[in-house]
């Protein structure tokens, strides 16, 4: 902090403004789901949608990373419609058919991440073709990369993951919790799980005695 300005919070506060105005806004229409917002947990697509808290700084500079490469990749969104519903996905680029998508990772992981399969196949069948690849990339230039081919039931569970999540927003009705280990990260925990923490120590005495 410089004088009586605390310059840090000015940047982080900036930070957050810009990616609010440039976060694509699809409230209007709840037939048109991302993939992304599918593959997710339901209620956290809710929540971005109707009830939005704004992302810390380590999620902007995540997502300001994610659309540096999809600019500089050259990305293009595609759409995959049923009945009245629209999938939306936004693969990094396309080469002799082949779908291509990067994931900036801390350490190179062993195997394909769930929601990075889901989303990849999900681009196959946006764009329709055969074979997609997942690149994993972390920051000082390593990679490694997995061949994704194309797979009927994974993409059945994310269409009909779109379709609950474009029901619920419909008929606004918040979805049931979907607990797991990144409930711990998210910013809506205390919505899925409020708690009241009390430092007394008189329930440990209680049960365990008291220390003497």
């Amino acid at each position: 902090m410089l004088g009586a300005r605390d310059y840090s919070k000015l940047i982080n506060d900036k930070l957050i403004q810009i990616h609010s105005r440039k976060r694509r806004i699809q409230d209007v229409d709840n037939h048109t789901i991302d993939a992304e917002e599918a593959i997710q947990c339901t209620r956290l697509s809710y929540y971005e949608r109707r009830e939005r808290l704004d992302d810390s700084v380590p999620e902007v500079v995540k997502s300001f990373l994610k659309e540096t490469f999809r600019s500089k990749l050259d990305s293009t969104s595609a759409e995959y419609k049923v009945e009245k519903l629209t999938l939306v996905v936004d693969p990094a680029f396309i080469v002799d058919d082949v779908i291509v998508n990067f994931s900036v990772v801390s350490d190179l992981p062993d195997k394909v991440t769930p929601a990075d399969l889901l989303y990849t196949n999900a681009c196959l069948f946006a764009l329709d073709t055969d074979l997609g690849v997942i690149v994993y990339v972390t920051p000082n230039g390593e990679y490694t990369q997995f061949f994704v081919g194309k797979s009927n039931r994974m993409f059945e569970h994310v269409i009909r993951r779109a379709r609950i999540l474009s029901m619920l927003l419909e008929e606004q009705k918040t979805p049931s919790i979907e607990p797991s280990y990144s409930c711990l990260s998210c910013k809506y925990y205390d919505r899925c799980f409020p708690q009241q923490r009390d430092t007394n120590q008189n329930l440990l005495e209680g049960l365990f005695g008291t220390r003497k």
